[in-house]
């Protein structure tokens, strides 16, 4: 049943590779179920494919908004929770790319000046 593979996916999550596998059947077997988009977005996040984590999580919301699911706003929350970390991940990763950018822009152009005797 559903909550068979959910409990499974979250005991995997650690291993994110295996829980994506595990997770991704719950929504083939249970495409209805906006827990399961929702337990899936959660798996992706694990295994850092943040763009598919947030479209999950997004799915997730739309399903409960179209079965007028009564945890609407919990998925909302999980949604926007998901989505502000996803933003926070890659505002770090471009802070840390520009600052290695002028780091080696920085030491190639220390080393050409002074292979030219500056």
């Amino acid at each position: 049943n559903y909550t068979s593979i959910n409990e499974l996916g979250y005991e995997y999550i650690e291993k994110p590779q295996i829980a994506v596998a595990i997770m991704k059947q719950g929504t083939v077997l249970y495409p209805f179920y906006p827990n399961s988009f929702d337990s899936y977005a959660d798996a992706l996040f694990a295994n850092k494919e943040y763009n598919l984590a947030k479209e999950n999580a997004q799915k997730a919301v739309e399903l409960a908004r179209l079965k007028s699911n009564q945890h609407l706003e919990y998925f909302e929350n999980n949604q926007i929770e998901l989505e502000h970390k996803c933003d926070s991940i890659a505002q770090e990763e471009n802070a840390i790319r520009a600052t290695l950018m002028d780091y080696i822009e920085g030491t190639s152009n220390g080393v050409y000046m002074s292979l030219q005797g500056r």
